[in-house]
């Protein structure tokens, strides 16, 4: 669990991405998503899952930029 907590913060330091530990809908209150429930995962699955949200603005590169940083963090830390 303590990689996945180096992984989110360094996820959540890309603020040119929109990327949430809760549901989309939890309107200020903090709750797992009702779809990631709804798959029957684990407490420990919920809490080491993410969302990441895009916009009708998001261009392919976006989402390549997301991949790529994405990518260097798994790297970094050898998954």
């Amino acid at each position: 669990m303590e990689r996945f907590n180096i992984i989110k913060t360094r996820m959540f330091n890309m603020p040119e991405f929109f990327i949430s530990t809760g549901s989309a809908c939890s309107a200020g209150e903090f709750d797992y998503s009702h779809v990631l429930k709804s798959l029957d995962l684990s407490h420990e699955k919920l809490k080491s899952s993410v969302r990441i949200s895009f916009s009708k603005d998001t261009l392919e590169e976006d989402v390549i930029q997301l991949s790529d940083k994405l990518l260097k963090i798994h790297k970094d830390l050898n998954l």
